[in-house]
């Protein structure tokens, strides 16, 4: 694909990444529906986050900059007793 990028436009690879998802998710919801006999939520997890690890995370990254100070407070008092 690097080496032949007009065999391969990028719209067309997200569109087409795209429909193998919807694919993939509508397999998902028929088997946790029980329109699959003997599907395997665990199996099917692990493979969407294989096939589509950027969307498909147990943890999500957030990355953001503040300027100013930040105060946590963990265990504060309770302004109702």
């Amino acid at each position: 694909m690097d080496n032949h990028p007009d065999d391969f436009p990028a719209e067309k690879l997200r569109e087409a990444m795209r429909r193998q998802m919807l694919v993939w998710e509508k397999i998902g919801l028929e088997g946790t529906m029980g329109g699959i006999k003997g599907f395997n939520a665990t199996s099917w997890s692990f493979n969407m986050k294989n096939r589509f690890p950027r969307d498909w995370r147990d943890k999500q990254d957030i990355d953001f900059d503040t300027s100013g100070t930040i105060s946590i407070v963990i265990g504060g008092e309770d302004d109702d007793e």
